[in-house]
């Protein structure tokens, strides 16, 4: 195996390689005290484990090691170091190993089989990789490969799962780090709430370890930039889907419905994100949107059954909103079922109350007393 060592002691640095030396199938391509150097020289000799202290200069042994990831993700990383409040961090980003300074000779001989054999298990049949992921977020995470069916990921932690759908929906955009924090770890002081982003890093990287060719986190100065590579997104393609209808007529009609059928869900719609809500208030108002315009359509076009069919749709699925239930409402008029139409809102009426506290918008209530006065 190729390893580089970086510490920005000489004297470690020096009894570090020396040690490594001894053992036969180790190469030592490069030690290094500075660790911007270092980053060139992962860059160029791809090696397949690091050996790094955490106090170094210019940067925390912790962020270089994120930054050293990004540029070669199957990088084995062991920490060797002084330092043992660091410890809990570096396992739980899947660090090969955790070395306390002072060491002996034989302590390497575990960290030597460690990486052997998590090189074995990174082998991979590049004949396997699938050209194109679909990743579903209407309604929840799911990734579905080529060939292969929806599922979700298994993650360590519920904030590595959060911060990786936080960048998705900013993908090709740089983040800044504190803004980040700002919006996952509000309540932590500075210190902490970086270490747990550096953290929620290494563990995106890990779970998405197998789609590592469809995923790129690069860090960019201050922040962090998500970049997907022949990715298909349910949202993305949903709204392109969208844009690309034709004008709403006889011709396009079903097209229109077919783009409406396959909203299967709103946006993230089973994590309760703050910082999601916007999006998915846009995608639901485009569907909205939409299926109010079919219903109109049908209506103006004297097709009563298919205009009652879509509002009871948008009554189904968001019951709040009270526009699809007058229409419902205006269309049982329009057919004189008088019952239903008290049945229609009276229903309003309960969900308005129960859900929100409030009654029916006012120009509902008056043309239901106009209505029933009338009638």
């Amino acid at each position: 195996m190729n390893v580089i060592i970086i510490d920005d002691e000489r004297i470690a640095l020096n009894y570090l390689e020396r040690q490594l030396s001894t053992f036969p199938n180790v190469s030592i391509v490069g030690a290094f005290m500075n660790p911007l150097l270092a980053i060139d020289a992962v860059k160029s000799q791809r090696p397949d484990a690091v050996f790094l202290d955490i106090d170094l200069p210019e940067m925390n042994g912790m962020e270089l090691a994120e930054r050293l990831l990004e540029i070669s993700p199957s990088l084995q990383v062991i920490f060797v170091t002084a330092y043992n409040q660091f410890a809990v961090h570096a396992f739980e980003i899947s660090a090969v190993d955790y070395i306390m300074k002072p060491y002996e000779a034989g302590r390497l001989q575990k960290t030597i089989q460690r990486i052997n054999e998590r090189l074995n298990l990174h082998i991979v049949d590049e004949t396997l990789v699938e050209s194109i992921l679909k990743v579903r977020v209407m309604r929840q995470l799911m990734l579905e490969p080529a060939g292969g069916s929806a599922k979700p990921l298994n993650w360590r932690t519920v904030k590595a799962m959060e911060l990786f759908l936080y960048l998705l929906q900013h993908r090709g955009l740089l983040v800044r780090k504190s803004t980040i924090i700002d919006q996952l770890w509000p309540t932590h002081d500075t210190d902490k709430a970086y270490s747990l982003l550096y953290s929620a890093v290494y563990q995106i990287r890990k779970t998405l370890a197998d789609y590592h060719e469809h995923f790129q986190i690069v860090n960019q100065s201050e922040g962090y930039m998500l970049t997907l590579h022949q990715v298909w997104l349910d949202a993305d393609h949903w709204q392109k889907q969208l844009d690309d209808l034709a004008e709403l007529d006889e011709g396009s009609i079903a097209s229109h419905e077919s783009v409406m059928t396959e909203y299967t869900g709103d946006y993230l719609q089973t994590y309760d994100y703050l910082w999601a809500e916007g999006e998915r208030e846009r995608l639901l108002g485009k569907w909205l949107l939409l299926a109010h315009r079919i219903g109109h359509w049908y209506r103006e076009n004297g097709n009563h059954e298919k205009a009652l069919t879509i509002y009871s749709e948008i009554c189904h699925r968001y019951p709040t909103v009270e526009d699809a239930h007058y229409n419902v409402m205006k269309i049982y008029a329009a057919l004189g079922k008088q019952t239903a139409v008290v049945q229609q809102y009276e229903q309003l009426c309960s969900i308005m109350t129960e859900e929100l506290d409030v009654s029916p918008s006012g120009y509902i209530r008056e043309w239901f007393d106009s209505y029933m006065h009338l009638s």
